[in-house]
């Protein structure tokens, strides 16, 4: 029970029902007193009329008001047909001077009452002329059994249907409340089953409110949990598998030799220590990627000249593309700004970048080094290739950690499956972004966009 007063759908529902019973209530009461006063007012300007009439009539009978009092003394059974109203409510008789004829209350025959006094009187006309005013004084009407049985009917048909109304709150109430926390009842039972492991959840979207993007926003939350958890689980399998190779490697040569089978030479020498570097090349791309979620990815700024920069980083790969029977072309906007940037955290971008192109171009191909000006003050440096080119449902998750594909990554064991990861977290650590562009058989082009803040302007002049 404790929980149920706690729950959000007895608070909402507690707040409908006492919103709209107040209402009801507060309704019912006012209708009440108003047909109690209303009705009462109009038995009192009836009265009020009557005794009006039989004024005129006493003064077109006599010409004055003289012994006008003793007809009223016997009110109201003269001169009134038959006692229908019991006792008249309180009246009293003014003369055309607003002098007071029929005593009554504070006041006494003779008293003269002010013209504002008067004024909340009905004046007695005869021939056009005044001659005098009826002035209700206090009280209220009795009404007869007739009168009394109509609004005693009235007041208790106000209460049943206020009674009704309240019901029927109470029903739309209970609807509302169970079909406006429906979507969080949802979103606890979907929240519930990803606590339980089952991470991708969809709920219903019901409406096109706030609700509604709560639970859209919940289920892309769900989609991208699910998809970080799967790319995790792969990213360990995959570590796994290029922590493994080498290792084996590496203790197989090392047992065989302890063994005596193999004998120590420079050549397998030279392959344990290649395999080394692939796990020291693995162990330093995890730290660089760990750094960087972490926001403590340092970068050692200095002034470089984006000419001599691309230029060194082509000079460097040109012997491998020779190698390969790769064409290596170098594009430069005239007066190409100077950049504030980490230069080797760049360089091994581009490297990344480079690397990435020569295992996805083949021989006569072409890899083109750009750096031109973007329309917003910035940089772009990138880097295209004549490749086989990345399938568009392939493109979105090039830049995801360990993400493999045939015509994206290679699956060689050289290559950790984290250098386009490590280009996004140090271009980012710049206040830049990185993008991709490719399409099946025509090539990829990667663009690195440096912010104008990185952009130095002195060296424009």
């Amino acid at each position: 029970m404790t929980r149920l007063w706690r729950s959000l759908t007895f608070k909402l529902l507690f707040t409908l029902l006492f919103t709209g019973l107040f209402g009801v209530g507060l309704v019912w009461l006012l209708a009440n007193q108003e047909a109690n006063y209303g009705f009462g007012q109009l038995k009192i300007d009836q009265l009020q009329a009557e005794f009006v009439t039989i004024a005129q009539q006493w003064y077109e009978a006599n010409g004055s008001w003289a012994k006008f009092g003793e007809v009223t003394a016997n009110l109201p059974h003269a001169p009134f047909e038959q006692p229908r109203y019991g006792p008249p409510p309180q009246f009293t008789l003014l003369d055309d001077a607003d002098r007071v004829l029929l005593p009554f209350g504070p006041w006494h025959i003779g008293d003269e009452l002010s013209d504002a006094q008067a004024a909340q009187g009905t004046p007695v006309m005869v021939n056009g002329r005044k001659i005098g005013t009826i002035l209700f004084v206090q009280g209220a009407p009795i009404f007869n059994p007739l009168e009394q049985r109509f609004l005693d009917q009235t007041n208790r048909r106000l209460l049943i249907g206020a009674i009704a109304t309240a019901l029927i709150a109470i029903m739309i109430g209970i609807l509302l409340t169970r079909y406006y926390t429906r979507p969080l009842r949802d979103l606890t039972k979907a929240l519930r089953a990803m606590h339980g492991g089952n991470l991708e959840q969809e709920v219903p979207v019901r409406s096109k409110d706030e609700l509604g993007e709560l639970a859209n926003a919940f289920n892309q939350m769900s989609k991208d949990l699910a998809r970080a958890n799967f790319l995790r689980r792969r990213m360990t399998a995959d570590i796994a598998h290029d922590l493994r190779t080498p290792l084996t490697v590496i203790a197989g040569y090392v047992e065989a030799m302890q063994d005596g089978t193999l004998k120590p030479t420079p050549a397998r020498f030279e392959t344990m220590n290649t395999e080394i570097q692939a796990l020291k090349r693995l162990v330093e791309d995890l730290r660089t990627l760990s750094l960087a979620d972490a926001g403590e990815l340092k970068l050692m700024i200095q002034e470089v000249s984006s000419e001599a920069f691309l230029h060194q980083i082509a000079t460097s790969f040109q012997p491998l593309l020779d190698e390969q029977g790769i064409a290596l072309r170098v594009e430069l906007a005239p007066a190409l700004p100077c950049l504030s940037i980490d230069r080797e955290r760049m360089a091994q971008v581009l490297g990344n970048l480079l690397n990435n192109s020569m295992r996805h171009t083949a021989a006569g191909g072409e890899i083109m080094l750009g750096g031109y000006f973007m329309e917003d003050g910035g940089v772009a440096l990138s880097v295209r290739d004549s490749g086989a080119g990345i399938a568009a449902d392939k493109l979105p998750y090039i830049f995801e950690r360990m993400y493999r594909a045939d015509d994206a990554r290679s699956g060689s064991d050289a290559e950790s499956g984290l250098g386009l990861a490590i280009v996004k977290s140090i271009v980012e650590a710049h206040g830049g972004t990185v993008v991709a562009e490719s399409a099946l058989g025509r090539g990829t082009t990667i663009t690195v966009r440096l912010p104008k803040a990185r952009v130095l302007e002195a060296a424009r002049s």
